[in-house]
């Protein structure tokens, strides 16, 4: 499926791109999970967010991409991960699959991005960039024994919290990290 449109999923309803599924959000079109509806990629299946595409999780709501499956953001996807003014929204991008980081993206919400430990991160774009609410403000978890390799890319965290497990740790190679106004926060 491919949509410069909207597709809206909410009271626990769930939109799967299933294994073999394609599905791509092109320039002001809009999926989004909200009201505790998901957003789910499994296996095989695979989402893209084009540039001026928007990804928009909110109010107790989720994008899964399961291992196996992958999360594409082209540079110009637009993420938005609200739930209210709660510094631990919940509002979340679960990454247990492949996260695609083709560029710049534009971030904004109170929700974070959670990665798990089979999560794989692909930094084709050169720079993994989030800027968060401020300090206290959760936008980065990282579970048990999760290491978010960076590898010979850029890394930025910038402006809010970043909560990690266990063992977790942020892996750079040949690349380089750059951390301003972060606060880290054991959990996850």
């Amino acid at each position: 499926m491919t949509t410069s449109y909207c597709v809206y999923i909410n009271k626990d309803s769930r939109f799967i791109v299933q294994e073999g599924g394609y599905t791509e959000v092109l320039s002001d079109g809009l999926l989004s999970a909200g009201f505790g509806g998901q957003v789910r990629i499994e296996k095989g299946g695979e989402a893209r967010i084009g540039s001026g595409g928007i990804l928009r999780v909110s109010q107790d709501s989720k994008c899964v991409v399961e291992d196996g499956g992958k999360l594409v953001l082209e540079p110009g996807a637009i993420v938005q991960l609200w739930d209210g003014d709660d510094p631990f929204g919940r509002a979340v991008l679960e990454v247990q699959g492949e996260l695609e980081v083709q560029g710049s993206i534009d971030f904004s919400g109170n929700g974070f991005f959670d990665f798990f430990q089979s999560h794989i991160l692909s930094l084709t774009g050169g720079i993994f960039r989030i800027e968060g609410r401020g300090i206290g403000k959760r936008f980065l978890r990282l579970r048990n024994n999760t290491t978010l390799d960076i590898g010979d890319n850029t890394v930025e965290l910038l402006e809010g919290l970043a909560e990690y497990g266990n063992y977790a740790k942020i892996s750079v190679g040949q690349g380089e990290a750059f951390i301003s106004n972060m606060e880290l926060k054991t959990g996850g």
